[in-house]
C-alpha cells in the first residue's frame, strides 16, 4: 500500500513539473478595430459614414456599412464619395465585389424601395494601407413611387407637367397614358389649348415653364412624331396652330407629350395706326380723319385704358352740322 502511494505521489510531482514548463495562456477581451483616417471614407452621398464589422489583415481593412437616401437620389458614382484624407486614392467598383483594379466603374442606378450593394476601395496616400468597403444603399420609395407624384391632381406627373406657357395656364382638354417595351417607357399624352393676344407672334422654349425645373423641354416642328427640335414656332394672326412639346424627366423615368392648340387673336389694329379697331372711327361724313396726334392713358392700375386721338377733317360749305349718325366705326358693335 505504501509503495502504491509513493507511485501516485511521484506521478503528481512529475505532472506539476510539466505544468511549470507550459507557457501561460493569455486571455484578452475582444476590442473593436479602429479604421485609420488614411483609408477611411468621410461621407457617402453627403452622409457621414458609420463603419461596422471592421476586420484587418496585413494593413488591409474590410469594412461594412449602410445608409438610406431619399427617393430623389437615383444613382451613385465615384464622385459621391469623400475620404477623410484628401490625398487618399478612391476607386468605385459599382456592384462588382471581385474587382480590385485602380479604376472606377460607371454609375450605378438605385432602385426605389430597395437596397443596392456597392463596393469602394480606399488606398492610403503613401500606399501603406487600404480598405475595401461594402456599402448597402437603400433608396426610399417616395410618394406614389415619386415618379407618379401629382400635386394638383390633374393626372399628369409633376416631373413632366407644364406649369405655364407665356405666363398662362393651359386648358387641358384630355389626357392619355401609354406604356411601351414592357413598361420601360412611360409617356403621358396631354391635349391642351391656349388663346394668346395678337402681339404674340411665336412660341419658344423659353416661354414654357415646368413644374419640375430639372426636366427637359423639347419643342418639335411637327406633331406627327417625325418632328425635329426647334427653338421657336411662328403663329399666324387669327389662326390656330397645334404645336408639339416633349417633356423628359431628368432621370428619364417618365415622359410627356403635349399637343397644344394655340389660337392667336386677329390683328386689333388693321391699319396699323396705333388705334385699336374696337375704338377707332372709320369715317365721318364718309371721309377719313387726318390723325394729328395720339395719347394713351391707363388708370386704376391698368384696369381702365384710354386712347386720346387728336384729328382734323375738312368738309364742304353745305355741311352745317355733324351728328352721331354721320360717324362710322371700324367695329360696329362699339358705341
Amino acid at each position: 500500500m505504501k509503495r502504491l502511494y509513493q507511485k501516485i505521489l511521484s506521478g503528481f510531482l512529475v505532472f506539476a513539473m510539466l505544468l511549470t514548463l507550459v507557457p501561460p495562456i493569455a486571455v484578452y477581451a475582444a476590442e473593436e478595430s479602429k479604421l485609420p483616417d488614411a483609408v477611411a471614407l468621410s461621407t457617402v452621398l453627403e452622409q457621414e459614414v458609420n463603419e461596422t464589422n471592421i476586420t484587418v489583415a496585413d494593413s488591409d481593412y474590410s469594412v461594412e456599412t449602410s445608409i438610406s437616401v431619399k427617393n430623389e437620389i437615383t444613382s451613385v458614382a465615384s464622385s459621391d464619395f469623400e475620404t477623410e484624407d484628401n490625398d487618399a486614392r478612391l476607386y468605385f467598383y459599382g456592384t462588382n465585389s471581385s474587382q480590385d483594379s485602380q479604376e472606377n466603374s460607371e454609375a450605378v442606378d438605385l432602385e426605389a424601395g430597395k437596397a443596392t450593394k456597392v463596393y469602394v476601395k480606399v488606398i492610403a496616400a503613401d500606399g501603406s494601407a487600404s480598405s475595401k468597403y461594402t456599402i448597402n444603399i437603400t433608396r426610399a420609395k417616395g410618394e406614389k413611387n415619386s415618379i407618379e407624384a401629382d400635386a394638383n391632381g390633374k393626372g399628369i406627373p409633376d416631373k413632366v407637367e407644364i406649369d405655364t406657357v407665356l405666363g398662362k395656364e393651359l386648358t387641358i382638354d384630355r389626357t392619355e397614358y401609354e406604356e411601351k417595351f414592357g413598361g420601360a417607357y412611360k409617356i403621358h399624352k396631354i391635349y391642351a389649348s391656349l388663346p394668346v393676344g395678337h402681339d404674340v407672334e411665336a412660341i419658344s422654349v423659353s416661354d414654357i415653364a415646368l413644374k419640375d425645373q430639372t426636366s427637359k423641354i423639347v419643342l418639335l416642328d411637327k406633331i406627327d412624331g417625325s418632328g425635329s427640335p426647334v427653338d421657336s414656332i411662328s403663329l399666324e394672326a387669327g389662326e390656330e396652330k397645334t404645336v408639339s412639346v416633349a417633356i423628359n424627366a431628368a432621370d428619364m423615368s417618365i415622359n410627356s407629350g403635349y399637343y397644344i392648340t394655340i389660337s392667336r387673336a386677329k390683328k386689333d389694329d388693321a391699319n396699323d395706326n396705333g388705334i385699336p379697331d374696337k375704338v377707332e372711327i372709320d369715317t365721318i361724313l364718309g371721309k377719313e380723319l387726318t390723325i394729328d396726334n395720339k395719347e394713351y392713358v391707363e388708370m386704376g392700375g391698368g384696369a381702365y385704358k384710354l386712347h386720346k386721338i387728336y384729328a382734323s377733317l375738312s368738309v364742304d360749305h353745305d355741311v352745317e352740322a355733324i351728328s352721331v349718325s354721320n360717324i362710322a366705326l371700324k367695329d360696329q358693335t362699339s358705341k
